[in-house]
């Protein structure tokens, strides 16, 4: 294993608030729920697999959207579907609490409106949320190539972001997930569609939760045992990838012999998530594994072992990097 030096990225992030607001969750200006990175849209497909309509196309009676201010979010109108036909929609969020809004949805098109289905669909940007997608506490691989459509009946799916967690809950909820690296696009996409009614209107119901990322500063000052020499690394408040970081201005680190292991003390026993920055001493190439990180205490899991294939470059040439999530 190669000679590396951990220093710790404190990093702040703020949710920035637009529109209504309703605890963790906001209500964008087309009326969409936004939790974090994730935004929920609905979509109606015409036959050939062209849109229909989406969120922006809902027409609202008066008086809507009806608010409840920290309750609920009430929608009620028509959607213009290609640009020329009505279908009747309703649509409710109730806040039960600042991190769950139970979603209702009503789609009534008319009765010779032909078209393919209906859904409800959050957007994942693939980089964001690749490594962080669970089906009911297990994993799920994307794996190098596109994995196509995948259909999923789950108590909870659980997806991890750069700003937060959402989680689909339901007894159990049912959705399609789809890979769109087949269609050029570096993202995923889930799908709740909406089942018709022997009075020919479409629903569903369900729960989303979402907590925000709390982030915590790691103190390394009792254990530093080095200086870092960083070359062109910047200092203060720098982004790597999605997430950002605070740099503190001293050269003070922690070094990790080669082959040799060091323990980091945290505050908190509830950590879900563990980011570090680490710099490898010297331009030989790295090969192989570099670096493994194991959470350490009673009821806790997810050894991450880091790859040569992982490390990203900044700075000069004598300056590697790595951010690493463990989620025990």
């Amino acid at each position: 294993m190669k000679k590396f030096i951990y220093t710790f990225a404190l990093f702040v992030m703020a949710l920035s608030l637009r529109g209504q607001s309703f605890g963790h969750f906001t209500i964008d200006t087309t009326n969409r729920l936004k939790f974090g990175n994730a935004v929920l849209d609905m979509q109606v497909w015409n036959n050939d697999w062209t849109n229909a309509a989406t969120k922006k196309d809902l027409k609202l009676s008066d008086a809507y959207p009806k608010i409840a201010k920290g309750k609920s979010y009430e929608l009620s109108g028509y959607m213009l579907l290609n640009g020329a036909v009505k279908a009747e929609y309703t649509e409710t969020m109730k806040f039960l609490g600042k991190d769950t809004c139970e979603v209702s949805i009503t789609f009534k098109p008319p009765s010779d409106f032909k078209f393919r289905g209906v859904n409800m669909y959050i957007t994942l940007p693939f980089r964001e949320y690749k490594d962080g997608v669970y089906f009911d506490n297990s994993r799920f691989e994307f794996g190098q190539e596109s994995v196509g459509r995948v259909s999923k009946s789950v108590k909870e799916a659980k997806f991890v972001g750069a700003k937060g967690i959402f989680r689909l809950v339901g007894d159990p909820v049912k959705f399609l997930m789809q890979d769109n690296r087949n269609y050029k696009s570096q993202s995923a996409s889930l799908r709740l569609d909406l089942k018709k009614d022997a009075e020919g209107v479409y629903k569903t119901t369900f729960k989303l939760k979402f907590a925000p990322h709390i982030f915590e500063n790691v103190d390394l000052s009792k254990i530093s045992n080095s200086k870092l020499c960083a070359g062109n690394l910047p200092r203060g408040k720098v982004r790597f990838g999605a997430l950002s970081y605070s740099l503190p201005s001293s050269d003070d680190c922690v070094e990790v012999p080669a082959d040799g292991e060091i323990e980091i003390p945290l505050k908190s026993s509830r950590m879900g998530a563990l980011y570090i920055l680490s710099a490898f001493e010297g331009n030989e190439k790295l090969e192989g594994d570099v670096g493994k990180i194991t959470p350490v205490g009673d009821g806790v899991g997810g050894e991450c072992v880091v790859s040569a294939n992982q490390v990203n470059r900044f700075g000069d040439d004598s300056v590697q990097s790595l951010w690493r999530c463990v989620t025990p």
